[in-house]
């Protein structure tokens, strides 16, 4: 299934200037912390930009079950960086 728009299939006009807004502000943030799980949004988030560019979408492989929602493996690493690196700024809050 190809995907046109970003998360969860929303479709918005000029899709890739805010994926790309977005992810250099990514890049940005990662320099300046140096997270690793940043990292793991960053690479993701690459890979996604890189796909829409030369696709004009992404390829979602696996359907989420029990939804209408599909996803890909850039899907996850951006899924997985951004709840690890919220849990972690929570934790270190709480300290």
């Amino acid at each position: 299934m190809i995907n046109r728009g970003i998360s969860f299939g929303w479709v918005i006009p000029g899709v890739e200037i805010v994926v790309l807004v977005v992810w250099l502000g990514l890049i940005y943030l990662y320099i300046k912390e140096k997270s690793k799980t940043l990292l793991l949004v960053v690479i993701g988030g690459g890979l996604n930009l890189g796909e829409r560019l030369l696709t004009g979408g992404v390829k979602d492989y696996w359907r989420i079950p029990y939804t209408s929602l599909y996803n890909n493996l850039a899907d996850w690493l951006i899924f997985v960086g951004v709840i690890v690196y919220l849990w972690q700024k929570i934790k270190k809050k709480s300290k």
